[in-house]
């Protein structure tokens, strides 16, 4: 007789678990993440202030990621997880009191910084260590399309739950299912890495092509994920559920073709990130000139269904290098890299006040994933 684990979609244990936590956590923050600017602007605080908001963020996500990987090592990846989830809350407890707590405003993003380090730190280790080459491809499919499938419509939920009982609502709801999120985790053993690093090493043992090829992603979906939602709402759509409507709808396709393109990554990924990336590119271009709903639909759904053709070849590439590499010393390159290419995206915008460079700099970032 079989013995079938719950949650075995893939017959690993310890990834089916991952995926479980992944997608509730995915779900919690589409619901909220989309707004976060957008709530920032409504307490009057200008696109620059927002900017710098983002800039600590990434600066204590830097800072926090040695210390994180020492502390999961001596606790425990999941353990990890679990740690960084209390930050998050209470990240978006001051979030939702900055109107009456000012002086909070830099706190908050040193806070969620601090949590996305041992998160990511957490969730990439662990799926370096259990995830198998020759089935990384369809391993890291199984992560997208769960996610997406309990994602795609957390943009349209909590554009809902913003316009019909506001903010305060929405902050307690994605508590909850954060902590629901950590529950999966614990089914099976924690695992522990030995860390053996330090900055000087991080990057004396890495190509800067890598590092480039890493940037890449700071600055390309930090476009997507912060920018270009500001962009949209506040010169096309003033509404919250519209926009929750355009994001799901990049979401959705994305869950389309996940699939499809995890069965054929295992043998075809560079391909794939070359192809992704030249479309990605186009796809920059185009968003530059849209001034439409109609435009905004198109071009979201088909950034969904082209997205996955990068992301999937990267996050194989990030796990194989883990594994031939070191796993911890190459997730924490690839964390400091991504975060540094983050950075520079909201240093630049913040000093040229000029948000339509971000378009620019997306083209640069879809591109600079070659170098991988």
């Amino acid at each position: 007789m079989h013995n079938h684990h719950f949650f075995s979609f893939l017959k690993n244990r310890e990834l089916d678990e991952l995926y479980l936590s992944i997608a509730i956590r995915s779900f919690a923050l589409s619901m909220i993440s989309v707004f976060i600017p957008l709530y920032l602007l409504s307490l009057d605080y200008g696109l620059n202030k927002v900017f710098y908001f983002y800039i600590v963020m990434e600066v204590f996500w830097i800072i926090s990621v040695f210390p994180a990987a020492k502390l999961a090592s001596r606790f425990g990846f999941k353990h990890s997880i679990l740690f960084s989830v209390p930050l998050l809350i209470v990240g978006y407890v001051l979030l939702f009191s900055l109107k009456a707590f000012p002086k909070s405003f830099f706190i908050i993003p040193a806070l969620l910084g601090i949590n996305f380090a041992m998160f990511w730190i957490g969730y990439h280790v662990d799926f370096a260590k259990f995830s198998k080459k020759g089935k990384r491809g369809k391993e890291v499919g199984a992560s997208k399309i769960l996610s997406s499938v309990f994602s795609s419509a957390g943009p349209i939920i909590g554009g809902l739950i913003l316009s019909l009982i506001g903010f305060k609502s929405l902050f307690v709801i994605v508590s909850f299912l954060l902590l629901a999120s950590t529950a999966p985790l614990f089914f099976s053993r924690d695992i522990h890495e030995p860390l053996t690093v330090s900055f000087k090493k991080l990057f004396k043992s890495h190509r800067i092509k890598d590092f480039l090829g890493f940037s890449a992603w700071g600055f390309e979906f930090g476009v997507e994920a912060i920018i270009w939602p500001v962009i949209i709402f506040l010169l096309i759509t003033k509404n919250y559920v519209s926009l929750g409507v355009f994001k799901s709808i990049t979401l959705f396709a994305t869950m389309l073709v996940v699939f499809l393109v995890s069965k054929i990554s295992d043998k075809h990924q560079k391909f794939l990130l070359r192809a992704g990336s030249v479309f990605l590119f186009a796809i920059w271009i185009a968003r530059s000139f849209i001034k439409t709903t109609t435009g905004v639909i198109g071009t979201n759904a088909v950034y969904g269904l082209v997205k996955p053709s990068q992301s999937i070849p990267f996050e194989m590439i990030s796990y194989d290098k883990a594994n031939s590499e070191g796993i911890v010393l190459t997730i924490v390159f690839r964390e400091v890299s991504i975060h540094l290419g983050r950075i520079t995206l909201f240093i630049i915008l913040a000093l040229t006040e000029n948000i339509i460079l971000g378009f620019f700099m997306a083209m640069a970032g879809s591109l600079m994933y070659l170098f991988l």
